[in-house]
């Protein structure tokens, strides 16, 4: 597959966007051992899609639904859902997109601070924060519009700070 000019490998795929699309597995499964399953049907979807990645203009966007899509598949496989499950937004910090993570005595509190999100709310949250998406990017991979995404996202940071504040 070519992209930009250059020829790409499901190995460079690999190399990166693994640690994204895990964290992002990691916050839609219930564990981490169900993350890595999401991971690995993402990477074999991708592997039989190799040649279709070539016309995608959004390749980062494109494997991110991918992996949300492998996620939802996974989880109606063994009739699971996330609403309520504690495990459920917990973040992986250490492998973020961009920008240095929080100090590592905040990561459990914010961890905990996230599963007490609502659904929508975290996934957006987590999307614009660790995965530096944009609010297009956002409504696009989550089929909502940029204002919805947006309000999830104020409402959430706003829920998050309270959170936070109440914990210490």
């Amino acid at each position: 597959m070519r992209h930009s000019g250059k020829t790409i490998t499901l190995a460079d795929l690999y190399e990166r966007y693994a640690p994204s699309l895990y964290a992002y597995a990691r916050l839609l499964s219930r564990s981490p051992a169900e993350a890595e399953d999401v991971v690995q049907s993402c990477f074999v979807r991708l592997a039989v899609q190799l040649d279709r990645l070539a016309e995608v203009e959004n390749q980062r966007g494109y494997v991110l639904t991918v992996c949300r899509n492998e996620a939802f598949r996974n989880r109606s496989r063994w009739r699971r859902w996330w609403d309520g499950d504690l495990a459920c937004g917990t973040v992986q910090f250490e492998e973020t997109e961009s920008g240095a993570p929080p100090e590592p005595e905040n990561h459990e509190a914010i961890s905990r601070a996230m599963t007490e999100l609502p659904p929508e709310q975290r996934e957006v949250v987590f999307l614009k924060v660790w995965q530096d998406l944009t609010f297009a990017e956002i409504a696009e991979l989550l089929g909502i519009s940029p204002n919805t995404a947006a309000s999830r996202y104020r409402y959430g940071l706003e829920k998050l700070k309270g959170l936070l504040e109440h914990e210490r």
